[in-house]
């Protein structure tokens, strides 16, 4: 599984450095003629093309190994990441991890469902806080979709099976009011 994963961006990124590479290298030896020049700009658009996916996770394990830690969220770095990521998803729409979009469409859909309960009890609009790691970039997309769509997205990301086991919110309470601390789990399954 992770051989296959990471095969295309692997492959991509060679023949990616292996193009733009030769391009420079027949621009340093045949001169400049608008021949050599198409034919140079010709390679080195595809080898960017082709490199793109390759150079996503470079680029996160090479910030994460600079910064010894995972990098701050506000950095150039992670803003340089982000707009890869979104690069990748458009010029490269087959790569993009259905998975991902899955997960972030259900934690959205989810959050909506949980902000609804809450708002009923609370009387006002709660605020939420989701922790989730920084490849789910493109939830604010699911966050602002309407139920219906969201619920047309869940289908195409998961089969019939998997959605059914997708449909229980676990919410642990804890109860401090005694001066001990007991957990209360509440668990409801959702319709959709």
């Amino acid at each position: 599984m992770l051989l296959k994963k990471n095969l295309i961006p692997v492959l991509g990124l060679t023949a990616g450095y292996k193009l733009i590479k030769s391009s420079v290298k027949d621009m340093k030896t045949n001169g400049v003629t608008r021949r050599s020049f198409l034919k140079t700009l010709g390679k080195t658009m595809i080898g960017a093309y082709a490199s793109t996916p390759g150079l996503e996770p470079v680029s996160a394990l090479a910030s994460t190994k600079l910064s010894q830690h995972e990098p701050d969220e506000n950095s150039s770095m992670r803003h340089a990441q982000r707009d890869l990521s979104k690069l990748n998803d458009s010029i490269h729409p087959y790569l993009k991890s259905y998975r991902m979009e899955g997960r972030n469409c259900l934690i959205a859909h989810k959050a909506e469902i949980i902000a609804e309960d809450l708002s009923d009890k609370l009387g006002h609009k709660p605020r939420l806080s989701i922790v989730i790691g920084a490849m789910h970039v493109d939830i604010e997309d699911d966050l602002k979709m309407d139920d219906i769509d969201r619920v047309r997205q869940l289908s195409k990301y998961f089969n019939n099976t998997e959605i059914e086991n997708e449909k229980t919110i676990v919410r642990i309470d804890f109860d401090n009011s005694e001066g001990e601390i007991k957990p209360e789990v509440k668990i409801s399954n959702l319709d959709f």
